[in-house]
């Protein structure tokens, strides 16, 4: 699980690079490129992060951990239908992810699991 201090680092380090990439600005301050308004997105969402939020982020690793059979993409779909299926009165945990990977990819029994 990577913290929310790691999830804004990285993301400052994306707006850094994304604005060494973008065309300047014309003086009137007009930003026609698409990625100018990526760029404030972005932004919007680290001034949240950092003001009065907690997020948690679930990797495929955190999935894989649960249930070792299951590749890169297989783990994604896993992250993809516990966040479709999301109820915040039960939250993000082991068993969700170990529920919904059993859901979406059930374990052989001939296999003993």
């Amino acid at each position: 699980m990577y913290t929310q201090k790691q999830i804004v680092s990285v993301m400052r380090c994306a707006i850094a690079d994304l604005e060494g990439m973008l065309p300047e600005a014309d003086p009137s301050g007009n930003r026609e490129h698409s990625g100018w308004k990526t760029l404030d997105e972005l932004n919007q969402w680290v001034k949240i992060l950092e003001t009065h939020t907690v997020m948690f982020a679930w990797s495929i690793e955190d999935v894989q951990s649960v249930r070792e059979d299951l590749n890169d993409e297989q783990a994604f779909e896993v992250l993809v239908g516990c966040e479709d299926g999301h109820d915040a009165s039960i939250g993000m945990n082991w068993d969700t992810i170990e529920i919904v990977a059993d859901q979406m990819f059930p374990v052989d029994s001939e296999d003993g699991e």
